[in-house]
């Protein structure tokens, strides 16, 4: 999140879950600082079931809001990393 929002210079970062991987929303979602946008049902079909996709976003300001001063830290210093 901090590469995309500081060297990427992005403003929104987004990701879909299905709704049959059911720990993804408190594991990897909210950890990543996403809040769920909306469902997109029966997004697509595998294994002859139809699944939902729950979109999950968060924009730059909002993101960096909540962020630690650590992860601030990696912000800051995304210039530098146009060097490596």
């Amino acid at each position: 999140m901090a590469y995309g929002f500081g060297h990427l210079r992005l403003h929104r970062i987004w990701a879909g879950r299905r709704s049959d991987h059911h720990f993804m929303p408190q594991v990897v979602m909210r950890a990543a600082g996403l809040r769920p946008e909306a469902t997109l049902r029966q997004l697509f079909r595998t294994r002859g079931c139809w699944h939902d996709v729950t979109t999950y976003a968060t924009v730059a300001p909002e993101w960096k809001s909540r962020a630690t001063p650590r992860v601030l830290a990696i912000l800051d210093g995304a210039a530098h990393l146009d060097r490596v």
